[in-house]
């Protein structure tokens, strides 16, 4: 008899438990919140506004661009890493019209962006958390200190790091030593009619194709720059201005008004023909 009281007793203690644990579960789905109920899949227009001029990305067929100051194609990663501020989660929360904005310099703001017409505000850091004030919808938020540095960084930093658009099919490289076209017979040759084997001039393109810049920054014109022109297929003409400064590569597009700076390794890449590759 007792035997079975215990056993009353220790599943009732187990289910209360289990009970517990499934209130606990759903309290705490319940109790998530985001800093905003705009899914990022509804954004088509991001807006970050400048003393200097604003920055304008727009969503076109999936794919994201900068409008302004720079008619480029956008960062994708860094793009979507703004759409994240969106689905931030957030606990505690003041009312704005309860506190001075000032103090916190939201009042004029640090940075704003808007996503759509939806509007966040950047003020300052807590002395005490680190963490930056943030206010959106009338509310004000602590948040990590994750995205202000991007948003408050040049707006080159939210361009795509390639130099080349997609996809490029060049058909003509003109480079400070060479130059390196393609025939009717689908022949690659140097502008003295020499053949260039096939491989080494494919190598050449895939270098072109596959280089990633680590930085990208507004122009800045180089006295020692020399002319490098990209042709490709359809007949779309790109005009960069291959210069070195210290350990960097930089490709300018004077046009776009930003250049690409790369790794010294790349000029031996993107500026020499490669060895010939050989068979075994």
């Amino acid at each position: 008899m007792q035997s079975r009281n215990l056993l009353n007793i220790l599943l009732l203690l187990a289910v209360t438990g289990l009970s517990a644990t499934v209130w606990f579960v759903h309290q705490d789905k319940t109790e998530i919140h985001y800093l905003s109920s705009l899914d990022a899949t509804q954004v088509n227009r991001i807006v970050i506004p400048r003393e200097q001029g604003e920055i304008v990305l727009t969503r076109q067929a999936g794919h994201w661009n900068m409008e302004k100051p720079y008619a480029l194609p956008a960062h994708e990663f860094r793009v979507q890493s703004l759409l994240g501020l969106l689905q931030t989660p957030v606990s505690q929360s003041y009312a704005a019209e309860e506190l001075d904005l000032a103090q916190f310099d939201l009042n004029p703001p640090r940075a704003r962006i808007l996503f759509n017409d939806q509007e966040i505000r950047f003020g300052k850091s807590s002395p005490v958390s680190n963490q930056r004030y943030v206010l959106h919808a009338n509310r004000i938020y602590l948040l990590d200190d994750r995205l202000y540095p991007l948003i408050s960084a040049e707006a080159a930093s939210l361009i795509n790091l390639s130099p080349l658009p997609e996809p490029a099919l060049i058909e003509k490289i003109i480079l400070p030593d060479l130059t390196l076209q393609k025939d009717a017979g689908n022949n690659w040759h140097d502008a003295n009619g020499n053949i260039i084997a096939a491989d080494t001039a494919q190598q050449l393109l895939e270098n072109w194709r596959d280089a990633i810049a680590f930085g990208a920054h507004a122009y800045m014109e180089r006295t020692d720059a020399k002319p490098v022109t990209i042709e490709s297929k359809n007949k779309m003409m790109l005009q960069f201005l291959a210069s070195q400064e210290n350990d960097w590569l930089i490709l300018g597009r004077p046009d776009a008004g930003v250049e690409y700076h790369f790794d010294a390794q790349y000029r031996d890449k993107l500026l020499v023909l490669p060895t010939a590759r050989t068979g075994h």
